[in-house]
């Protein structure tokens, strides 16, 4: 493996998908949504947590915190779920297709570069990008809550992010833009990004993987991160936690496993495919 070729790739494809704007309207709508959330239909939790300052007698004890915390994931927690698993794959599917729309594809093949390369720098700039701008996202978020909702515990806030993000939103993307990467067009492409999306909603959302575990390991809807992470908010009230995070690993290593098994693929039909074009 060439790493200057790969490292080239990954900073075009950075610098491209930032250039394009969907990625940036994007991480926009990440930021924002639990902040709109909480200014538009937070005000009986708003109720509540100001209820629980007076309790305190206006010092911030663990209950406090605890409420405002709950609230704080369970609003960026939608907005996660909205962004990693329904938007950022598709935005990431015309990643390979783009490249022989605008000519760079001629220009790279006309190069010593081996199809994996090329995948994985794909792939790697687009994480790359994406994760650019989920921690801006996530440092806005967390500003415009700690002001409007109050002190939180930070570490489960980051945990959250870190979980969703790259079992979620990273893992799903690197799958759509391999499983795309054959397309001749964009348009094609992005059709295949939306299929792949409604399948993982279902899988997500499915009665069928209720009471499953390895379906909700396995399941490109990550349903085992999700579900975690919307009940996580409510463990300090007692709740069963009926998902682990041992769960929750086995899921983020299927996705890598998933992720191995399609590159593979890839990297053996691509270059099949286009020769045979």
């Amino acid at each position: 493996m060439n790493f200057a070729q790969l490292s080239g790739i990954i900073r075009y494809e950075f610098l491209m998908h930032w250039r394009r704007r969907a990625l940036l309207g994007v991480m926009l709508g990440l930021a924002v949504v639990p902040i709109v959330i909480v200014l538009l239909f937070g005000e009986n939790n708003l109720a509540e947590i100001r209820r629980a300052w007076v309790t305190s007698g206006g010092v911030e004890t663990e209950v406090v915190r605890q409420l405002t915390t709950r609230y704080v994931l369970i609003d960026s927690t939608m907005s996660l779920y909205i962004v990693l698993l329904l938007m950022l794959p598709v935005i990431a599917a015309d990643s390979v297709p783009k490249d022989r729309q605008l000519g760079v594809r001629e220009l790279l093949d006309s190069l010593p570069q081996s199809t994996g390369t090329y995948l994985l720098g794909k792939v790697l700039g687009f994480w790359a990008a994406a994760s650019v701008g989920a921690a801006g996202a996530m440092v806005i978020t967390g500003l415009g809550l700690w002001l409007l909702v109050g002190p939180f515990q930070i570490d489960r806030y980051l945990t959250t992010w870190l979980a969703m993000v790259i079992g979620v939103g990273l893992v799903n993307a690197g799958l759509s833009i391999l499983l795309a990467a054959g397309q001749a067009t964009r348009r094609r492409a992005l059709f295949i990004g939306v299929t792949f999306t409604v399948l993982c909603m279902i899988a997500n959302v499915g009665s069928f993987g209720r009471g499953n575990e390895f379906w909700a390991v396995v399941s490109p809807g990550r349903q085992a991160i999700t579900s975690y992470y919307f009940i996580a908010a409510w463990f300090d009230t007692g709740l069963p936690q009926l998902i682990t995070e041992r769960d929750v690993a086995l899921a983020l290593a299927a996705g890598v496993v998933e992720l191995i098994v399609i590159a593979g693929a890839a990297i053996l039909w691509l270059p099949r495919r286009e020769t045979s074009a």
